[in-house]
């Protein structure tokens, strides 16, 4: 029986190559979509200052969602297998009016911040707001069809359409200002990803129509039961998402309140070069999270616990080789971006280091989201975040950007280390590679 399992755990692993290969691609062309970026900023100040802005993109992307899109991963998969295409219907109505809406709101507070003309970072012009609302609204929208795929069971589509288009399109804008425009400020920059972010948007929402043509299937019924609980489940997953998503950007908010422009640029291509690191397990999670879900739901731990230690150690394996391709190349990495950039490379290799704890402990946090202990992951994401913000206010004035590093990797290890604990002890199920 053992043996059983063992080999339908690795035969499940095999089917996730072909992921990683796209999303290796896809993290290759990312960096260099940014180097290209850092290359047409007409200086490092207004790239720190694009880089800010991005920060406060995500962030407001995951509020925008809140939570549709890993709800669109669990339920759609779950209803497809049953054959509840009517249900499929009424859940993208009811995500699609929940993102619609929530940007009505988030536009009407950022329009407010506009005509305020209050500043709360020096490096950061209240004109940016009107094209974080429209990119806000865009990305969250092609996040959303990306989680529809992925429930569909068509995730090489969703990482083609999000993953690769995106990086592309902005390699493809880049170089040609790289070699016929004139340098670039924050406000350009800025447009000209609100652009790709417009057409990427509009790619996935014909991608994900085509592949799931449901919108004249509607449900006879109001559905009362399911509606409580996409409300219930996806409110859980975003206050995760945006906690981790915070604990995540804290990092470059505290920087762009201590320090210079040019030092948040520094550190923020510090910080997306250390994440590499983490690429198989943040490109495999939003995979391994059904089948998690499943195994658990099916009273299956032993299976579970094996898939959580193969899966653990995959991706450990290959956050550790990303950690000496860091370690050893990371200094000439850097100083692709430019010569001053190379002065963050010891908060580099401390954010790398944070990401491969990150990595051993695997997907601590979709098993506790799946497993329905949300509230174990909220209160230790609660924890990390009130340590994160404690070392931020005392580091980042005495040491700079390596203090930020320190606090950053302390708020990684610290809630991994909580939720892989806690499901041990509650559970029995054990994500760490060893």
């Amino acid at each position: 029986m053992v043996s059983a399992v063992r080999l339908s755990s690795i035969l499940e692993l095999k089917k996730y190559i072909p992921i990683l290969g796209l999303r290796s691609l896809s993290v290759f062309l990312l960096f260099l979509a940014n180097l290209l970026l850092a290359r047409i900023a007409s200086s490092a100040a207004e790239f720190g200052s694009f880089l800010l802005w991005l920060t406060c993109l995500n962030i407001l992307v995951i509020l925008l969602k809140f939570g549709v899109d890993t709800g669109a991963i669990r339920f759609v998969s779950a209803y497809k297998t049953i054959h509840k295409c009517s249900v499929i219907a009424a859940y993208r109505d009811y995500s699609l009016k929940k993102i619609i809406k929530n940007s009505f709101f988030a536009a009407m507070l950022l329009v407010i911040y506009y005509f305020s003309g209050y500043e709360f970072f020096d490096s950061f012009s209240s004109v940016y707001c009107i094209y974080l609302a429209l990119a806000g609204f865009l990305l969250a929208h092609s996040q959303y069809r990306r989680g529809e795929l992925i429930g569909a069971g068509l995730p090489k589509l969703s990482e083609a359409g999000e993953s690769l288009l995106r990086p592309v399109s902005l390699i493809a804008v880049a170089a040609y200002f790289l070699s016929e425009g004139p340098p670039l400020n924050a406000v350009d920059l800025i447009q000209v990803l609100t652009v790709i972010l417009l057409v990427t948007s509009l790619v996935m929402f014909l991608v994900a129509n085509f592949f799931l043509p449901l919108k004249n299937v509607m449900p006879r019924d109001p559905l009362k039961n399911e509606l409580a609980e996409w409300s219930r489940s996806t409110r859980g997953m975003a206050t995760n998402v945006f906690v981790r998503q915070v604990i995540k950007s804290a990092d470059i908010l505290f920087c762009a309140l201590f320090l210079s422009p040019e030092e948040v640029a520094f550190y923020a291509v510090a910080s997306r070069l250390a994440d590499v690191v983490v690429f198989a397990l943040t490109s495999l999670n939003l995979i391994f999270a059904p089948t998690i879900s499943g195994l658990y739901a099916e009273g299956k731990k032993d299976a579970l616990n094996l898939y959580l230690r193969n899966t653990s150690r995959l991706v450990f394996f290959i956050g550790g080789f990303m950690f000496l391709l860091i370690f050893f190349c990371g200094e000439n990495l850097l100083g692709l971006y430019g010569e001053e950039y190379t002065e963050s490379y010891y908060a580099l290799l401390i954010l790398a280091f944070g990401q491969l704890i990150n990595s051993f402990f695997g997907s601590s946090g979709y098993v506790a989201s799946m497993t329905g202990h949300q509230g174990e992951l909220t209160k230790a994401l609660m924890i990390s975040a009130v340590i994160s913000c404690f070392l931020y206010i005392v580091l980042l004035p005495m040491m700079g950007i390596l203090g930020a590093a320190i606090a950053s990797m302390s708020g990684t290890v610290c809630w991994n280390v909580v939720v892989s604990n806690r499901m041990t002890s509650v559970e029995n199920l054990k994500s760490r590679a060893f």
